[in-house]
């Protein structure tokens, strides 16, 4: 993968997925969405005093237009780095709101189903957890066979259905890819 300017080339990718939205960058936090599905709007934002760039677009499925944000809060490493994240996690759920459903949440959130933060992060944003109903599993490190912890998450509006959700196999990073089949309900 190249990069150029602040568009990203992975000729591999780019073959089975014409559209890409994206912000490289030296750390961790660069961020790319590579889609089958014409984008309708798209633009990367920054949510939160972290700096780490999100993606919100548009989608059109089935004359329904669909809200999708990708993100990657900041890891609680250091207390300011989880005042971080959880203000990021407040201005997600905000975010989600402002646009409505149909809205898709996707991305390594650095934060487990069982925390308080995560929680609020549902109430606030209205979204519901697509693990509800299946089996949690964790999704990092790739080098544990146990004790993985599900940091992955794809969270859906009510009005979207799940009617599948695996983990993809080891991919060369750090995180096993989250492998989500949604049914997106005629207006």
């Amino acid at each position: 993968m190249a990069t150029q300017g602040a568009r990203v080339y992975c000729p591999a990718l780019r073959t089975h997925y014409a559209e890409l939205v994206s912000e490289p960058r030296e750390d961790n936090f660069g961020i790319a969405l590579f889609s089958r599905v014409p984008l309708t709007t798209s633009e990367v934002v920054y949510l939160g005093s972290a700096e780490v760039p999100s993606i919100a677009t548009t989608v059109e499925i089935g004359g329904r237009t669909v809200f999708f944000l990708g993100t990657h809060p900041l890891p609680p490493t250091t207390a300011n780095n989880a005042r971080m994240r959880n203000e990021q996690l407040r201005e997600i759920a905000a975010e989600i709101r402002r646009h409505g459903e149909p809205a898709i949440l996707l991305g390594d959130l650095n934060v487990t189903p069982w925390s308080p933060f995560f929680t609020g992060l549902l109430r606030e944003s209205g979204l519901r957890n697509s693990s509800q109903g299946r089996s949690v599993r964790g999704t990092w490190p790739t080098t544990m066979p146990f004790g993985r912890i599900p940091i992955d998450h794809c969270l859906v509006s009510s009005n979207l259905r799940v009617t599948g959700k695996r983990l993809g196999p080891e991919v060369g990073g750090d995180h096993y890819p989250v492998l989500i089949e949604l049914l997106v309900p005629k207006p």
